[in-house]
């Protein structure tokens, strides 16, 4: 479990080198907008709008419950994305059931497209024990046919994430290769973390990787959300 911080201490530039660093703009929820097709999660990428600010700063309006960021992203916004529901909510702020589950009418009043989304892999998973990535990429998931209530609950969550995790997965490999096309011998691409490319190139090239990182790797979009990198 190293994280993304420790991976890049590890990764130093040569004399006379830097590392270029190019990371997609929260690839992980704008894929869940596109394949929800939440229009309200569309358009607040389309504005650059920050989602999980906005949860955090209506928590501490409407319940004067105190989170950051971080927890908002992935103690919120994240898991309710992908189908969890009151007991996440209860664990993460803290507020009695009532709250809990008024805080979740507003959330799905406002991303309705994420819940029908949820619904619609679950049955299929049902129907074919398998998720396929926008891509094609097939995953099995054998534990939705278990006996075992937790074993299903399980694949099921793994269902839902699988797309689009592996859906990020295959845009950034394949923007790997769209950028790799465009490099010179002096420029090698030395790491990939998750949403991030690390390429390593002398330092008189650095802002000339840096505008061919953030033009080739964004190579695709799909029903309108585009994948932008900084």
């Amino acid at each position: 479990n190293i994280t993304r911080g420790e991976l890049r201490k590890i990764v130093t530039a040569e004399p006379g080198n830097v590392l270029v660093v190019a990371d997609y703009e929260q690839l992980e929820a704008r894929l869940i907008a596109a394949l929800s097709q939440d229009q309200n999660m569309i358009d607040a990428y389309t504005n650059n709008r920050d989602l999980h600010q906005e949860t955090k700063d209506y928590l501490k309006t409407k319940y004067n419950v105190e989170i950051d960021r971080y927890t908002a992203k992935n103690g919120i916004n994240f898991p309710l994305w992908y189908g969890a529901g009151i007991y996440q909510v209860k664990k993460t702020t803290g507020m009695i059931e009532e709250d809990c589950s008024e805080f979740l009418n507003w959330f799905f009043n406002r991303f309705p497209g994420t819940k029908r989304w949820v619904s619609e892999v679950r049955k299929e998973l049902q129907e074919k024990g398998y998720v396929t990535t926008y891509f094609g990429r097939k995953r099995q998931i054998p534990e939705v046919s278990s006996g075992s209530r937790k074993e299903r609950e399980h694949g099921y969550k793994a269902g839902v994430n699988t797309l689009p995790q592996g859906t990020a997965a295959d845009i950034v490999k394949q923007g790997m290769l769209e950028l790799q096309e465009h490099l010179t011998e002096e420029d090698k691409i030395v790491l990939q973390v998750h949403d991030e490319v690390i390429v390593e190139t002398p330092k008189e090239r650095g802002e000339i990787v840096k505008k061919l990182c953030e033009k080739y790797l964004p190579w695709f979009s799909i029903e309108g959300v585009d994948f932008p990198v900084k």
